[in-house]
């Protein structure tokens, strides 16, 4: 499912790939930061921010996806305990 979801991000069609989203029974990491991404690269930030927000674990990569899209969240990301890698600058 991840695949499909995948395929429209890449067309842009983000309301279809949150739909697939939201009807995950089980939503891994990678769904979380595939989705932020989206968001993120479209310029939905609020939104790339409420599936953050909402994510049960964070990895260095979330928070990656968010610094190197948009320089956003290093200050939370030291905050929460999670360590930058080299993904994360």
């Amino acid at each position: 499912m991840l695949l499909l979801g995948l395929g429209y991000i890449a067309i842009g069609d983000l309301n279809q790939t949150m739909k697939i989203f939201d009807e995950m029974p089980q939503r891994k990491v990678a769904s979380y930061n595939a989705m932020i991404h989206g968001f993120v690269k479209t310029g939905e930030l609020s939104r790339a921010r409420t599936v953050f927000d909402d994510m049960p674990e964070k990895t260095s990569v979330s928070f990656a996806t968010l610094i190197a899209d948009r320089g956003l969240y290093q200050g939370r990301m030291l905050a929460e305990g999670i360590m930058p890698n080299e993904a994360a600058f």
